[in-house]
C-alpha cells in the first residue's frame, strides 16, 4: 500500500490468507520480517511485527483474513530493501493443570513458505539542508568537508558546485543508509579539500553547494 497523504494512509505491506476451518480453532495470525535472508529460514530469527487476534479484530468469520506490517517497530521506512516474511496461524487449545484448572493456550503451525516484497517510494523527498565543517582561515579553508542528513532512505544523493558561469557541476554522487553523511571535499571530482575565500585583495570569494536528491522511485 502507497503512502497518501489526502486520505493518512501510510506505507505499509498487506497480507490476506484464506480462512481456516472453524473446527482448526484457529484464533492469532501472526507475521514476521526480516531484511536478511539467511535469517528468514527461521522464524526464530526474524522480528515479530504483527499479532493479530481474530476474534478481538472481528475477522474470525471472514473468508479472507489480513494482517499488515506498517513498520511502526523501525525508526524508517526500507525503501528499496528486500523484505523477507512468513506467516504462523495460532490455534487455541485447553487443557486442564494439576489443579484441574482449565488453561487456555495456542499452538504455532509451521510457519508459512518465504514470502518478499519491496516497497518503493512515490513521494519526493525534501533537499537537504547542508552543513560544513574546515580548518584553517582566510584566505583558505582546509579540509572541509561538507555533511546533511539524509531525507530518503536508500535515497541517491547529488552534491553540486556551482561554477563562475553560473551552472552547475556535478561533484559527487552517493547512496546511503545511514542517517547523516559526511563528505571530504577532496574525496569528490574537486580533489582537493581547500577552498579560498579571499583573493589577493582581501575581497571575499563566495563558494555554492547544493545536495538534490533521488528515492527509491
Amino acid at each position: 500500500v502507497l503512502f497518501d497523504p489526502v486520505s493518512g494512509t501510510n506505507y505499509r505491506v498487506d497480507f490476506e490468507i484464506n480462512r481456516y476451518a472453524p473446527v482448526d480453532r484457529i484464533k492469532q495470525v501472526c507475521l514476521y520480517r526480516t531484511l536478511d535472508p539467511t535469517k528468514a529460514l527461521s522464524t526464530r530469527m526474524m522480528d515479530l511485527v504483527e499479532t493479530v487476534d481474530l476474534e478481538a479484530d472481528g475477522q474470525l468469520d471472514a473468508n479472507l483474513w489480513q494482517i499488515s506490517d506498517d513498520f511502526s517497530d523501525l525508526s524508517y521506512i526500507p525503501f528499496g530493501e528486500p523484505l523477507y516474511y512468513r506467516i504462523v496461524v495460532m490455534r487455541e487449545i485447553e487443557y486442564a493443570d494439576k489443579n484441574q484448572q482449565v488453561v487456555t493456550d495456542y499452538v504455532a503451525s509451521e510457519p508459512s513458505k518465504i514470502l518478499m516484497s519491496n516497497l518503493v517510494e512515490v513521494t519526493v523527498p525534501d533537499a537537504p539542508e547542508l552543513s560544513y565543517t574546515a580548518s584553517g582561515s582566510n584566505p583558505t579553508l582546509t579540509n572541509v568537508s561538507l555533511s546533511w542528513d539524509k531525507t530518503s532512505h536508500n535515497g541517491r544523493y547529488l552534491l553540486y558546485k556551482q561554477l563562475s558561469s553560473g551552472n552547475w557541476e556535478k561533484i559527487y554522487e552517493v547512496i546511503v543508509r545511514d542517517p547523516s553523511v559526511s563528505v571530504d571535499l577532496s574525496s569528490t571530482s574537486l580533489g582537493s579539500g581547500d577552498l579560498s575565500v579571499a583573493d589577493a585583495d582581501g575581497n571575499p570569494i563566495y563558494h555554492r553547494f547544493r545536495v538534490d536528491v533521488e528515492n527509491t522511485g
